[in-house]
Protein backbone atom coordinates (compact mmCIF):
# COMPACT_ATOMS: atom_id res chain seq x y z
CA UNK A 1 0.00 0.00 0.00
CA UNK A 2 1.47 3.42 -0.92
CA UNK A 3 2.34 5.62 2.03
CA UNK A 4 0.57 8.91 2.45
CA UNK A 5 2.98 11.77 1.93
CA UNK A 6 2.64 14.20 4.82
CA UNK A 7 4.74 17.38 5.08
CA UNK A 8 7.21 17.22 7.96
CA UNK A 9 5.85 20.36 9.58
CA UNK A 10 2.43 18.76 10.00
CA UNK A 11 3.73 16.55 12.81
CA UNK A 12 6.36 18.78 14.41
CA UNK A 13 6.11 22.21 15.95
CA UNK A 14 8.70 24.79 15.05
CA UNK A 15 11.50 24.43 17.60
CA UNK A 16 12.25 27.67 19.43
CA UNK A 17 15.27 27.81 21.77
CA UNK A 18 14.34 27.90 25.45
CA UNK A 19 16.19 31.19 25.94
CA UNK A 20 14.06 32.80 23.22
CA UNK A 21 10.86 31.43 24.75
CA UNK A 22 11.84 32.93 28.12
CA UNK A 23 12.65 36.26 26.45
CA UNK A 24 9.25 36.38 24.75
CA UNK A 25 7.47 35.30 27.95
CA UNK A 26 9.00 38.21 29.87
CA UNK A 27 8.45 40.59 26.96
CA UNK A 28 4.85 39.38 26.65
CA UNK A 29 4.17 40.08 30.31
CA UNK A 30 5.57 43.60 30.04
CA UNK A 31 3.70 44.26 26.79
CA UNK A 32 0.41 43.03 28.27
CA UNK A 33 0.73 45.26 31.35
CA UNK A 34 1.60 48.34 29.29
CA UNK A 35 -0.91 47.69 26.51
CA UNK A 36 -3.77 47.34 28.99
CA UNK A 37 -3.80 51.11 29.27
CA UNK A 38 -3.04 51.99 25.64
CA UNK A 39 -5.91 52.66 23.27
CA UNK A 40 -5.30 52.23 19.53
CA UNK A 41 -6.39 54.81 16.98
CA UNK A 42 -6.71 55.08 13.22
CA UNK A 43 -6.26 57.97 10.80
CA UNK A 44 -9.47 58.95 8.97
CA UNK A 45 -9.14 61.22 5.88
CA UNK A 46 -11.39 64.28 5.90
CA UNK A 47 -13.02 66.04 2.95
CA UNK A 48 -10.96 69.12 3.76
CA UNK A 49 -7.80 67.22 2.88
CA UNK A 50 -6.72 66.75 6.51
CA UNK A 51 -6.81 63.60 8.60
CA UNK A 52 -8.48 62.96 11.95
CA UNK A 53 -7.14 60.63 14.63
CA UNK A 54 -10.03 58.41 15.74
CA UNK A 55 -9.61 56.23 18.83
CA UNK A 56 -10.89 52.63 18.75
CA UNK A 57 -13.11 51.21 21.48
CA UNK A 58 -10.57 48.67 22.76
CA UNK A 59 -7.00 48.47 24.06
CA UNK A 60 -3.83 46.84 22.75
CA UNK A 61 -4.15 44.15 25.44
CA UNK A 62 -5.42 41.39 23.15
CA UNK A 63 -2.77 42.39 20.63
CA UNK A 64 -0.05 41.79 23.22
CA UNK A 65 -1.41 38.29 23.90
CA UNK A 66 -1.54 37.37 20.21
CA UNK A 67 1.81 38.95 19.42
CA UNK A 68 3.54 37.01 22.20
CA UNK A 69 1.95 33.81 20.92
CA UNK A 70 2.97 34.45 17.31
CA UNK A 71 6.55 35.31 18.25
CA UNK A 72 7.28 33.05 21.23
CA UNK A 73 4.89 30.15 20.75
CA UNK A 74 2.55 28.38 23.12
CA UNK A 75 4.81 28.23 26.19
CA UNK A 76 5.76 31.90 26.09
CA UNK A 77 2.12 32.92 25.70
CA UNK A 78 0.90 30.75 28.57
CA UNK A 79 3.68 31.82 30.97
CA UNK A 80 3.29 35.53 30.21
CA UNK A 81 -0.49 35.54 30.58
CA UNK A 82 -0.51 33.31 33.66
CA UNK A 83 1.98 35.68 35.27
CA UNK A 84 -0.13 38.67 34.24
CA UNK A 85 -3.31 37.23 35.78
CA UNK A 86 -1.40 36.22 38.92
CA UNK A 87 0.07 39.72 39.36
CA UNK A 88 -3.40 41.20 39.11
CA UNK A 89 -4.97 38.77 41.54
CA UNK A 90 -2.32 39.38 44.22
CA UNK A 91 -3.29 43.05 44.23
CA UNK A 92 -1.25 44.90 41.62
CA UNK A 93 -3.41 47.25 39.54
CA UNK A 94 -2.45 45.73 36.20
CA UNK A 95 -6.00 44.93 35.09
CA UNK A 96 -8.06 47.49 33.20
CA UNK A 97 -10.28 48.07 36.26
CA UNK A 98 -7.74 47.51 39.01
CA UNK A 99 -6.70 44.24 40.60
CA UNK A 100 -7.13 41.98 43.62
CA UNK A 101 -8.90 38.70 44.30
CA UNK A 102 -12.24 40.48 44.03
CA UNK A 103 -11.62 40.79 40.30
CA UNK A 104 -12.52 37.10 39.99
CA UNK A 105 -16.16 38.17 40.45
CA UNK A 106 -15.92 40.61 37.54
CA UNK A 107 -17.60 39.62 34.25
CA UNK A 108 -14.30 40.52 32.59
CA UNK A 109 -12.36 37.84 34.47
CA UNK A 110 -13.33 35.09 32.04
CA UNK A 111 -11.60 37.01 29.27
CA UNK A 112 -8.41 37.14 31.34
CA UNK A 113 -8.56 33.36 31.70
CA UNK A 114 -9.19 33.34 27.97
CA UNK A 115 -5.87 35.14 27.46
CA UNK A 116 -4.06 32.08 28.80
CA UNK A 117 -6.02 29.52 26.79
CA UNK A 118 -6.31 31.65 23.65
CA UNK A 119 -2.61 32.47 23.79
CA UNK A 120 -1.79 28.76 24.04
CA UNK A 121 -3.96 27.92 21.03
CA UNK A 122 -2.67 30.82 18.96
CA UNK A 123 0.95 30.00 19.81
CA UNK A 124 0.49 26.33 18.95
CA UNK A 125 -1.06 27.13 15.58
CA UNK A 126 1.48 29.84 14.79
CA UNK A 127 4.35 27.40 15.26
CA UNK A 128 2.70 24.34 13.69
CA UNK A 129 3.32 25.50 10.12
CA UNK A 130 5.95 27.57 8.34
CA UNK A 131 5.74 31.34 8.73
CA UNK A 132 3.17 32.96 6.43
CA UNK A 133 0.61 35.74 6.56
CA UNK A 134 -2.17 33.19 6.10
CA UNK A 135 -1.00 30.98 8.96
CA UNK A 136 -0.48 33.83 11.39
CA UNK A 137 -3.84 35.36 10.43
CA UNK A 138 -5.60 32.04 11.07
CA UNK A 139 -3.71 31.62 14.36
CA UNK A 140 -4.71 35.06 15.60
CA UNK A 141 -8.35 34.70 14.57
CA UNK A 142 -8.66 31.34 16.31
CA UNK A 143 -6.87 32.69 19.39
CA UNK A 144 -9.19 35.70 19.49
CA UNK A 145 -12.22 33.43 19.12
CA UNK A 146 -11.02 31.29 22.03
CA UNK A 147 -10.53 34.36 24.24
CA UNK A 148 -14.09 35.51 23.58
CA UNK A 149 -15.45 31.99 23.86
CA UNK A 150 -13.96 31.46 27.32
CA UNK A 151 -15.05 34.91 28.45
CA UNK A 152 -18.60 34.42 27.17
CA UNK A 153 -18.83 30.96 28.73
CA UNK A 154 -17.92 32.24 32.18
CA UNK A 155 -20.43 35.08 31.85
CA UNK A 156 -23.13 32.57 30.87
CA UNK A 157 -22.32 30.23 33.78
CA UNK A 158 -22.26 33.02 36.37
CA UNK A 159 -25.26 35.03 35.17
CA UNK A 160 -27.64 32.25 34.07
CA UNK A 161 -30.64 32.54 33.83
CA UNK A 162 -30.55 36.36 33.79
CA UNK A 163 -30.48 36.63 29.99
CA UNK A 164 -30.80 40.45 29.80
CA UNK A 165 -27.71 40.74 32.04
CA UNK A 166 -25.86 38.12 29.97
CA UNK A 167 -26.67 40.01 26.77
CA UNK A 168 -25.53 43.28 28.32
CA UNK A 169 -22.19 41.79 29.41
CA UNK A 170 -21.62 40.14 26.03
CA UNK A 171 -22.26 43.41 24.25
CA UNK A 172 -19.87 45.25 26.55
CA UNK A 173 -17.02 42.76 26.60
CA UNK A 174 -17.32 40.96 23.23
CA UNK A 175 -19.47 42.72 20.65
CA UNK A 176 -18.38 46.35 21.08
CA UNK A 177 -14.59 45.83 21.27
CA UNK A 178 -14.44 43.05 18.64
CA UNK A 179 -14.07 45.30 15.60
CA UNK A 180 -11.13 47.15 17.13
CA UNK A 181 -9.55 43.89 18.28
CA UNK A 182 -9.72 42.55 14.72
CA UNK A 183 -7.83 45.63 13.53
CA UNK A 184 -5.26 45.11 16.27
CA UNK A 185 -4.94 41.44 15.29
CA UNK A 186 -4.26 42.51 11.70
CA UNK A 187 -1.46 44.75 12.94
CA UNK A 188 -0.06 41.86 14.97
CA UNK A 189 0.03 39.63 11.88
CA UNK A 190 1.85 42.31 9.88
CA UNK A 191 4.47 43.03 12.54
CA UNK A 192 4.98 39.39 13.56
CA UNK A 193 5.44 38.29 9.94
CA UNK A 194 8.14 40.89 9.36
CA UNK A 195 9.92 40.22 12.65
CA UNK A 196 9.97 36.46 12.17
CA UNK A 197 11.26 36.99 8.65
CA UNK A 198 14.25 38.92 9.99
CA UNK A 199 14.73 36.46 12.87
CA UNK A 200 14.71 33.50 10.43
CA UNK A 201 11.97 31.37 12.00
Amino acid sequence: MPKLCVPRFANHLLSIPLSLQVLWAVSGLILTVISTFLQPAILIPQTSGTVMLQSIDTTFQVGAVLFTACMGGRNAAVISQFAYVLLGLVGLNVFYQGGGMGYMRSPAFGYLVGFIIGGAVCGHLAMSRPRSVENLTFSCLVGLAVIHGVGALLILVRSFPDFPLILSYLQQYSLYPLGGQLLVAGTVVFVATIMRLFLFY
